[in-house]
This record gives C-alpha cells, structure tokens and sequence, in this order.
C-alpha cells in the first residue's frame, strides 16, 4: 500500500506544469553542458588518442547533479512540517489515523521521489560514457545509489528541522546552516587540525586517520569524491582524499564507511522528529519539563 501522505504530494507536484518545465530545464541545461564538454573531448582527440579524457565527462555530470541533490533536497524538505503549521493543516493532518512517523516518511518520500525523478531523467547524458567505456553499466548505479542515501540524509536533517522550528524560513535557513557546516565546515576544521599538528617538531604521517578527522566519514561530499575516486581506480593508489584525512586512505572505504554514518542518521533523526511530532509525546515532554521548572522555582522560593 502507498503511504497516503506520498500519493497524496505525488499527485499535487506531478499534476503542476512547474514540476514539467522543471524537469525540462534540468535536462536541457545537463544535457547542454555534457554536449559541450563531449564535443570539446573530441576536438582535443584529433591531437591526441587519450580516451581517459572522457572520465572528465562523468566526473563533472556527476558532480553536477550532486550539487543538485546538496542544494534542492533542504529546500523540499525544511518546509515538509512548518508549511503545514503556517497554513494551519497539521491539526488536520494529525486527527487522521495516520502515525506520525507515517507523515514523516510520506513526506520525506515526496521529496525523495522529486530528485530521483530529476536525476533519472538526466541519467541517458550520463550514457555518453558508454560509448567510449571507462565507466560500467554497475558503476552508474552505483552512482546512483549512492544518490539516493544522500537524498534520504539531506532529505531527514531537513524533515527533523521541519519539525523542531514553527516557520518555514526559520527552517530553511537552518537546514542549509547545517549542511553548510557538514560540508565545508568539517573541511575546515581538518584544515586547522592538519596546519596545527604539521607544525610541531616532531610531526610524521599518521598511518591511520586520527580520531579528531573522524568527523569526515560523515560529510556527504567526502563520500561522494571517495566514490567517485574508487570508480576511478584510485583504490589502494592514494587519492586526493589523502589530503583531507592526514594519511593514505583508501576511496573506498571512505564512501562505504560514509554511507553507513549517513543511513544511521537519518534513522535516529527521523525517529527523533516522530516523537516530536507526536502529540502524546510532545505533551508527555512538555509535562517532564514543567515538572523540572516547576521544582527549579520551588527551590529557589
């Protein structure tokens, strides 16, 4: 059986001519782009007989819808929750039968279902790549599939700010800080860590990766250029991952460890934000709190 909440914002954005004309700028702007580069492969060809060129092909589409995915996802999602408070329906929405982890999910998987939709319908530019190999029929699914566990953890950060924050650009300028600061904040911070240890005197190269650079098993963006290096076959060779992590690392265990982290997330989060959401469990929070307060002020008095 489809989950109610999902058929129902399935019929509303599929029905809309936006969500159309959606889909064809995406694809005309990926396909404009992945021709350009493609043509441009074959006009350095005439001087050179170096097929590897066409992984550059792969490597910027690739890049490309991910930056999608990073971009678009909290932008469906931050608003699943409080644009239903501002427009006054979550009250309606919570008197029907469903749980509220079933609101969460179908509303996670309207979002979800939008991207894929996106990136499927660009994936046949990404079929350039067969013509001249370098790239498997498993690997783009790989790719993917992989799209699809960074949806659903963008996708469930912003589902959880949804539910934590009453307005919708409160949420939505929360969602973006967050993964902001997963992105590039976590590349900073490894940054520092890296510049301060290297300037000791008697600093050598870690032959693991320190515990305080963990924290980069769970950026989404480490994960993806870990898969897209183990494609690649960077596996065992060292990749520009090295860098980051402060020692040799192998690619793929940088995406497979990310995924785990990622998946493991978003369950907990938005586990997290169906007890929010639940009125028993909400009154059952605010009563724990009011009975905290409440003996605080008895103390003091």
């Amino acid at each position: 059986m489809i989950n109610p909440v999902f058929r129902k914002e399935l019929k509303l954005t599929t029905r809309s001519w936006k969500f159309a004309m959606m889909i064809l700028v995406y694809t005309g702007v990926i396909a404009a782009i992945g021709l350009f580069i493609f043509y441009q492969i074959l006009e350095n060809l005439a001087y050179s007989s170096n097929l590897q060129e066409f992984t550059m092909l792969y490597v910027v589409l690739a890049s490309l819808q991910f930056g999608l995915i990073l971009f678009v996802a909290p932008a469906l999602t931050a608003g699943a929750i409080s644009g239903e408070r501002e427009r006054q329906t979550l009250e309606i929405l919570m008197s029907t039968p469903l749980r509220s982890s079933s609101i969460l999910i179908g509303k996670l998987l309207s979002s979800i279902s939008t991207i894929t939709l996106l990136v499927v319908a660009s994936t046949p530019v990404l079929a350039l790549m067969f013509i001249f190999g370098g790239i498997s029929i498993p690997q783009l699914f790989g790719l993917l599939g992989y799209y699809l566990v960074t949806v659903i953890f963008v996708g469930s950060v912003g589902i959880f700010v949804s539910t934590a924050f009453k307005r919708t650009t409160v949420s939505n300028v929360i969602t973006y800080a967050i993964g902001l600061m997963l992105v590039l904040g976590t590349i900073v911070y490894a940054g520092i860590y890296i510049y301060i240890q290297s300037r000791g005197v008697n600093f050598t190269v870690p032959s693991s990766t320190p515990i305080p650079l963990y924290i980069l098993y769970a950026n989404p963006l480490m994960g993806f250029v870990g898969l897209i290096m183990d494609q690649l076959g960077f596996v065992g060779r060292g990749s520009p991952l090295d860098i980051f992590f402060n020692t040799t690392i192998n690619p793929r265990d940088v995406w497979i460890a990310n995924v785990i982290i990622e998946l493991v997330i978003s369950g907990v989060l938005l586990w997290v934000a169906s007890r929010r959401l639940n009125p028993k469990m909400s009154k059952f929070v605010g009563g724990v709190r009011a009975k905290k307060r409440k003996k605080k002020n008895v103390e003091i008095e």
